[in-house]
């Protein structure tokens, strides 16, 4: 476990942070738009913010601990738990939880580990592991899915690849990239929407979708056909598959789905086909 910062040990540890919000009587603690539950109040003493380390620490995802014996408060990274394993690879892996996601990924593979701090996923949602050739070579490539962004309507996933027998020579697990789905689809996907339609066009093949019978407000329909809030990935068929559905309304309503199916070429993974799904 490593150590962040110690604090001599007192009832209220002085703390100035930006994240604080306060009114008279009594003081609040607000960190990322969360208030923090306290049984100790802050105070404001001589110009300063006097807040419970405990609290704040724990608020921040650390863990608190009092040495009586010292008289130090140790404010400590917590210890990386195992978040998804895929015993078929060798493979674990291990992240930290912080305010609802966990990070400060630990990825470990046989008898070799590598760290992806910058990594995050929902810790409401299930971690994906994969193990299939995708890449049609005769090895199993490690597919990894994580969910970088969770509510309602919401569902954005992000992939990586990693090949677990043809790493760079001093270099353990060396990751394909793969192409954004959403920027694959704005280049090859045209879309027209109207009160009454919505018209996808994929290389010659045109697909119009009566909206009409839906049952949709026109002032409540998007200008054209959106992607983002919701991004998933499959493997079908041996093969790595995008996810998009044609958001129509703010409230998530669709016409369909865009299916990307991806190929190995030129050291990572680009789209091979499109299609349009229509509900």
């Amino acid at each position: 476990m490593r150590k962040i910062q110690l604090v001599t040990m007192s009832v209220l540890a002085s703390l100035i942070v930006s994240n604080v919000v306060f009114a008279e009587t009594p003081i609040k603690i607000i960190f990322d738009k969360k208030e923090i539950q306290s049984d100790l109040s802050p105070q404001l003493i001589k110009g300063k913010i006097m807040v419970p380390v405990e609290a704040l620490g724990e608020a921040m995802g650390y863990d608190v601990q009092l040495d009586r014996s010292k008289n130090t408060v140790y404010i400590l990274d917590k210890e990386p738990i195992p978040v998804a394993a895929l015993p078929a690879a060798g493979a674990t892996l291990y992240a930290v939880k912080k305010n609802g996601y966990f990070t400060n990924f630990e990825l470990k593979v046989k008898d070799g580990v590598r760290h992806f701090p910058y990594w995050r996923s929902s810790s409401n949602r299930d971690i994906g592991l994969y193990y299939s050739d995708i890449n049609q070579d005769g090895v199993n490539e490690l597919i990894i899915v994580l969910t970088t962004g969770a509510g309602s309507g919401v569902s954005e996933k992000e992939v990586h690849v990693f090949n677990l027998d043809r790493s760079t020579p001093g270099e353990f697990l060396n990751e394909s990239f793969v192409d954004n789905p959403i920027i694959v689809a704005m280049k090859n996907v045209k879309t027209k929407l109207t009160a009454k339609k919505a018209e996808i066009i994929i290389g010659k093949k045109r697909t119009v979708v009566n909206i009409e019978k839906l049952g949709i407000d026109p002032s409540h329909l998007f200008k054209d056909i959106a992607y983002g809030s919701i991004i998933e990935y499959e493997i079908q068929n041996g093969e790595l598959t995008a996810i998009l559905p044609t958001l129509i309304t703010p409230g998530g309503e669709s016409v369909g789905r865009i299916i990307i199916n991806y190929e190995y070429k030129d050291k990572m993974y680009q789209a091979k086909n499109l299609k349009f799904v229509p509900n």
